[in-house]
């Protein structure tokens, strides 16, 4: 028995070290796979308004613009400081996007009565449509994502959250 814990301790090392390797392997397939996935909820989008002379709009969009444009639906009235510390993404990013989404008619700007520096971004009628459209694809991959997540006991969810936590923080970490 000895000899065996022996051996199994001077291979934990190795294993370690191609566990590792594995996991960082299958972290950039599964990245890789967002990003087509990514791809095509953009295609799904653009298809579900193919009829509409608004098409253009949606073939226009990148996933960051999406996101930008969800945050002002369910934050708005908000200001562009508030949809960038929201998304973890830069003041500048929003501003361009946001201005872009202006001359589309997706968002209008307003003031507050008592502050007219201070610009808030609420959802147009337009805006308000991608939005409805993008929440409908979600609402259906949540649904695919639940029956696939249905294999898994309840133990088993909680380390994969736990685990997709702790990959969230490290990704934006910035420590080596």
């Amino acid at each position: 028995m000895f000899v065996n814990e022996e051996n199994n301790m001077s291979n934990e090392p190795t294993n370690r070290a191609s566990l590792h390797s594995e996991i960082h392997q299958l972290i950039v397939r599964v990245h890789h796979s967002f990003e087509m996935h990514d791809q095509q909820e953009l295609k799904q989008l653009a298809e579900s308004v193919s009829n509409s002379e608004n098409a253009h709009i949606w073939e226009s969009m990148t996933i960051v613009a999406i996101h930008v444009l969800d945050a002002i639906g369910k934050l708005g009235p908000v200001n562009g400081a508030r949809v960038a510390s929201y998304l973890g993404i830069t003041r500048g990013a929003v501003t361009k996007i946001a201005r872009r989404f202006l001359h589309q008619g997706l968002i209008e700007k307003n003031f507050l009565p008592d502050n007219k520096k201070e610009v808030h971004f609420t959802l147009t009628a337009l805006g308000m449509e991608f939005f409805k459209a993008h929440h409908e694809l979600h609402d259906k991959l949540q649904h695919q994502w639940s029956r696939y997540l249905d294999k898994y006991d309840a133990a088993e969810l909680q380390t994969i959250v736990r685990f997709l936590r702790e990959l969230a923080e490290f990704g934006m970490s910035t420590d080596d």
